[in-house]
């Protein structure tokens, strides 16, 4: 498929699926009178732009890990010390004007490298669409979360990944290394180094992580052990409320997420027949969850060996690696919010570009459309108390789809080439 047809289905599907849910949510709302989440597919108008002027309000003392207060102390430490630089300013609204204007510089010039096309008229109707359009930007916007900075971290890395040049490849290794810093889960990304066995580089990113992080604890109030007691403590807390509860999760694409909805429908019929008492089933939910996940701990380690195992073994294609890491990443943890979707224009960017077609490639470029438009739809039947979408359950089966089908592809590549590498061999002899 050539690249400027690429470009132009997916700003289609991106318009189309804009358009619906912008029509959808505003008749839901204006005309039917219904109320959050049915009349917005984005979070709750009065928690605007909350995820940075809570911390933001919440780093000024440099004591992020105290007890008093523990619901956004849960970040590793670069990813709280980021925002201090914002409590100088006088405004809150000038602070988190620069906040977003930075990364919309950044991510203009980063859709504008990779999107680009030669017609005038086609090249701004796309870089518009492809720009302000897609869910993933602007739910993470309007959140404006962390993940904006991760995001930018690992485009400098995977976009510098392959440079020749000393310095540039050292860039690639630090941005690495900062969003590793800010959030554990692009550790995922030192199988790409490992695919190609560059440890010398895994040592790097490893050191440049652990020196930052170091750094971050200095930075702060109370010793290094006691801000780690209070990380440790925080995020137990968390797992209570965000995993085993039901914070975040109409928002998320965790698998653990899906798995939730799942047990939580199965309860839901048990109760209407009547094994367990009406009275018990939000307990009796909490603590199914917390026996799944012990298990679903170990079914994650299964699936990242897995994948990393392919990815070492067999995958050749960058984007294709990039996808499967960025997949794993946004699904296996245990919670996982829509933000982290916008990791999926990395490995968009490189399948855009690549120069080599796939029967595949419609299929590819269907399932990252549909990843990017919004899906919150219907609130699912059992779970109207807590305001459970659709998309809760279709975000992760996206990607899990997505990835199935890279390594199907990926596999049966293989399996064509053995025959045609023993005719060879039987020819030279």
């Amino acid at each position: 498929m050539e690249r400027h047809t690429k470009i132009r289905f997916l700003s289609t599907i991106i318009v189309i699926g804009f358009a619906i849910a912008v029509f959808y949510h505003y008749t839901m709302g204006a005309y039917l009178g219904n109320q959050q989440p049915l009349n917005s597919f984005l979070f709750k108008p009065k928690d605007k732009f909350n995820d940075f002027w809570n911390m933001v309000n919440f780093i000024k003392e440099l004591n992020p890990y105290r007890s008093d207060v523990y619901i956004f102390g849960v970040y590793y430490p670069l990813g709280e010390l980021f925002f201090f630089p914002f409590t100088i300013f006088k405004s809150r609204n000038l602070a988190l004007l620069v906040f977003l204007n930075i990364f919309l510089v950044c991510w203009l010039f980063f859709i504008t490298k990779n999107f680009s096309q030669t017609n005038r008229l086609d090249n701004f109707r796309d870089i518009f669409v492809i720009s302000f359009m897609s869910y993933p930007f602007l739910f993470t916007i309007d959140r404006a979360n962390a993940e904006l900075y991760t995001f930018l971290f690992l485009c400098g890395f995977a976009y510098f990944y392959n440079s020749f040049n000393h310095y540039k490849s050292l860039f690639a290794l630090i941005c690495l290394s900062l969003a590793i810093a800010m959030k554990p889960f692009p550790a995922i990304f030192l199988v790409l180094l490992a695919s190609e066995k560059k440890w010398k580089n895994i040592l790097y990113v490893i050191i440049f992580a652990a020196l930052i992080t170091i750094f971050s604890l200095l930075c702060f109030q109370g010793s290094i052990l006691e801000n780690i007691q209070g990380l440790r403590r925080n995020q137990a807390m968390f797992v209570q409320d965000y995993v085993i509860g039901s914070g975040g999760w109409p928002y998320g694409v965790s698998l653990f997420g899906l798995i939730k909805v799942i047990t939580r429908f199965v309860l839901k019929i048990t109760k209407d027949i009547g094994i367990i008492p009406p009275s018990d089933l939000g307990q009796t939910f909490f603590d199914w969850v917390s026996l799944l996940l012990r298990p679903y701990s170990v079914l994650s380690l299964i699936i990242v060996g897995l994948v990393s195992l392919y990815i070492l073994t067999k995958e050749k294609l960058f984007w294709k690696k990039l996808a499967l890491l960025v997949f794993v990443m946004n699904v296996i943890p245990p919670t996982s919010g829509d933000y982290r979707l916008l990791n999926l224009f990395i490995p968009l960017a490189f399948f855009i570009n690549e120069p080599k077609s796939s029967k595949f490639d419609l299929a590819y470029l269907i399932l990252f459309g549909l990843l990017l438009i919004p899906k919150n739809y219907f609130i699912i039947p059992a779970m109207t108390d807590i305001g459970l979408s659709i998309g809760v359950i279709i975000n992760p089966l996206l990607m899990l789809i997505f990835g199935f089908l890279i390594i199907k592809e990926g596999l049966s590549k293989t399996t064509r080439d053995i025959p045609k590498q023993s005719l060879d061999r039987s020819v030279r002899e």
